[in-house]
């Protein structure tokens, strides 16, 4: 098998009943055709297709989801608690997903909801995986630019000039802070 995601794949498949079988797959293409055969015995063609449908496009978009980490600030997806939300820090590391089958995919402990002005509602979105997140919108940009604004205030207030970065002002020898291409005076 040619695929890097697979070091081994071996799968057993015993089926009881009125079609029975017992056999060993070595690679997804069998275990898939195998898992329809069977499915076909029990579901009309209609359910069978509606069912590789919707796995389907929930993995393919799963596959396309990005991975996000604490302090993200995402969109949760519109058929759960829509909104802008925190991924929280300090709140936990993520666990596998159970909602899609993506291995990579996981899920969040706990989400603070953000208002439209960037401030935290005291809401939160607990159990939320990358699959039902989506990035922030346009409409989001003033809640993005107070939070930047906000975590800039705090930078700047916990910085000490002796711990600054400094540069040598080109016309005369003072000391700038720089941040974030932004340049204060530390007379």
């Amino acid at each position: 098998m040619n695929n890097p995601f697979f070091t081994k794949f071996e799968a057993r498949v015993t089926v009881e009943g009125a079609f029975s079988s017992d056999a060993k797959v070595f690679n997804p293409k069998s275990l898939l055709e195998l898992a329809l055969q069977y499915a076909l015995v029990n579901m009309s063609p209609d359910e069978v297709s509606n069912l590789v449908g919707d796995v389907s496009k929930k993995m393919l978009h799963s596959l396309s989801c990005k991975r996000r980490r604490e302090g993200d600030i995402v969109r949760v997806d519109p058929e759960g608690d829509s909104g802008l939300y925190l991924i929280s820090t300090g709140r936990g590391d993520p666990d596998e997903c159970t909602s899609c089958g993506n291995p990579l995919c996981k899920e969040w402990p706990t989400l603070v909801e953000l208002s439209p002005d960037g401030a935290a509602t005291g809401e939160f979105a607990y159990h939320v995986s990358e699959c039902q997140m989506l990035d922030p919108e346009v409409k989001d940009k003033a809640a993005l630019e107070a939070i930047g604004c906000s975590v800039l205030s705090s930078i700047r207030g916990a910085i000490n000039s002796d711990e600054a970065v400094v540069q040598q002002h080109p016309g005369g020898g003072s000391k700038l802070l720089i941040l974030q291409d932004e340049f204060y005076d530390l007379k």
